[in-house]
């Protein structure tokens, strides 16, 4: 389905214009704020969930990737911390 193509073409670019967001958290430039980065990963991860079970396999994945991509901005400090 061409849907699948582009959705998943579109989270790529989501995750690739986050890259920049988690280094300037990982370094300590910036904050992000838990909630935004907590709720926005877990509805990536329901929409995920929705589009494996149409089937739209490329979209699952690629979602999945930005949901991560949020994960990090959640937990990165701690994980530098070693919290």
């Amino acid at each position: 389905m061409w849907q699948d193509i582009v959705i998943a073409v579109v989270d790529i670019l989501f995750s690739v214009f986050l890259i920049p967001q988690v280094y300037y958290v990982y370094t300590g430039k910036m904050q992000m704020s838990k909630l935004t980065a907590g709720t926005t990963a877990a509805g990536l991860l329901v929409m995920a969930v929705a589009f494996a079970t149409m089937n739209l396999t490329y979209a699952a994945a690629t979602t999945c990737l930005t949901a991560l991509m949020w994960g990090i901005l959640l937990f990165g400090k701690r994980v530098k911390r070693g919290i």
